[in-house]
Parts: structure tokens; C-alpha cells; sequence
């Protein structure tokens, strides 16, 4: 009986060479028939049987990694496939099949533990973009607007009393226009700082730690900004 086991990762992923040496390893120990292809920005396809030829790639930004799949098969005709990519909601997808039912299991939890290595520590900033937490906040701010004019005094501010309801709809419009305009820089921002996945082979391996840079710059500043708050606020409330 044959035993099919497929098997997705979420997380964000930051693949090095030490890890894709380690699962390259790994399918050598149970398979024999070993092949990768990885997918380019410029839409160009790298294939090879050795490992070494990949790690050996210069990687440029004009055509660096998109995608990467892991392939092996043995005499027996059992077959495995690792595919690295951000589709949708997941980062890595597994398949196995195989007549050895414990051995699939066994594999394909190595597999996973080698995986869930290459996870970054700020893996949980990729899950939400920075535009839906904007938009969340802004209905909060307006929930409790509303609630404020409906119990308490609201006095329309003069500059807006001798609009009409036509001026107040391409009022509207443009704050949204305004407020969209400057979402989208930053959740290419987001996506450029915390990307989902990304392979630090060859060239990207300078540009990984430059971003390394600048990720310390912003979780400096957030905690600073925290800092501040809770100093303040202990200030404050001595003071009065």
C-alpha cells in the first residue's frame, strides 16, 4: 500500500546555503535520483542535479530567485517534491509517496524541522500588511468618532458648514485617494523589509544583510518610541 502525505509551511522564510545543503543532504540519504529547478525574476528557469551549481549562482536583482524546487525520486519509483515559492498563504509545500509508510512520516518530519530553521524571528510582521492595520485603525478612529457625536455635544467645524452633501462626497473620495496613495509605498515597503521568502544565495547575500540594516534602524526606533511613551506617562501621572 502506498502512502501519499502532503504537508504546507506558512511562515516567512529566509533560506541560507547552510540550510538548502542540509535538506539537499538529507534527500541524498534516501533517494537517488536528485533534481532542482528554480524560477528567475526575469522569468528564466535554472535546472541541475547538483546542489553546488545553484549555491554557485551569482543571484543578481535583475534576475534573482523567485521560486525553487527540490525533486527526488528512487529505483522504487518513490517520489518527494519540496517547492519553495509565495503562493497565496504558503511558503513551502511538501510531497511525499511512498511504501514505507514510517519511513515517509520520519522523512518528512526531518524535512519540516529543517524548514521551520530557516523561519526569521520577525516571521509574524509578514502575516498582516501594514495597509490592513492602517484601514483597522481608521475604522476604530471612526467607531469612536461616531460614538462621540452620538453621546456626547458635536459641533460641525465652520470650515465645513457651508459645504454641500455633493462637496462632502469628493471630500471623501479624496482623503481616500490621499489614504491609499500612501498605503501602497508602504506596503512595498513591508514587502521589501519583511519579505515572505526570500534565497540568500550569491549576490542577495549583501543585499540580506543591508536590509538586515535597516530592520535594526526600525525595531530600534519602535522600542525607543515605547520607551518614550512609558517614561512619559509614569512623568506624567507623578507630576499631576
Amino acid at each position: 500500500m502506498r502512502t501519499v502525505i502532503t504537508k504546507e509551511v506558512t511562515h516567512a522564510l529566509a533560506i541560507q546555503t547552510r540550510e538548502l545543503l542540509a535538506v539537499w543532504k538529507l534527500l541524498q540519504e534516501n533517494y537517488s535520483d536528485l533534481r532542482l529547478s528554480a524560477a528567475c525574476s526575469d522569468g528564466s528557469i535554472l535546472e541541475s542535479n547538483d546542489i553546488n551549481e545553484l549555491l554557485a549562482y551569482e543571484n543578481p536583482n535583475y534576475r534573482y530567485i523567485l521560486k525553487l524546487e527540490l525533486s527526488a525520486r528512487s529505483s522504487l519509483d518513490e517520489r518527494f517534491r519540496l517547492s519553495y515559492s509565495n503562493d497565496s498563504n504558503t511558503t513551502a509545500k511538501l510531497f511525499i509517496e511512498s511504501q514505507k509508510n514510517k519511513e515517509a512520516f520520519h522523512l518528512i518530519s526531518e524535512m519540516l524541522n529543517l524548514i521551520h530553521e530557516a523561519r526569521p524571528m520577525w516571521s509574524p510582521i509578514t502575516r498582516i500588511k501594514a495597509s490592513t492595520s492602517l484601514i483597522g485603525i481608521g475604522m476604530v478612529l471612526g467607531m469612536w468618532s461616531s460614538i462621540q457625536h452620538l453621546i456626547g455635544p458635536f459641533k460641525q467645524p465652520e470650515a465645513l458648514s457651508h459645504l454641500t452633501g455633493i462637496d462632502l462626497l469628493y471630500l471623501g473620495v479624496l482623503e481616500a485617494l490621499v489614504f491609499f496613495a500612501l498605503v501602497w509605498p508602504i506596503d512595498k515597503f513591508q514587502s521589501w523589509l519583511f519579505p515572505r521568502i526570500t534565497f540568500i544565495i550569491g549576490r542577495q547575500e549583501d543585499e540580506w544583510q543591508n536590509r538586515n540594516r535597516y530592520r535594526s534602524i526600525v525595531f530600534s526606533g519602535f522600542a525607543l518610541s515605547v520607551i518614550s511613551s512609558v517614561i512619559g506617562s509614569v512623568v506624567y501621572e507623578h507630576l499631576n
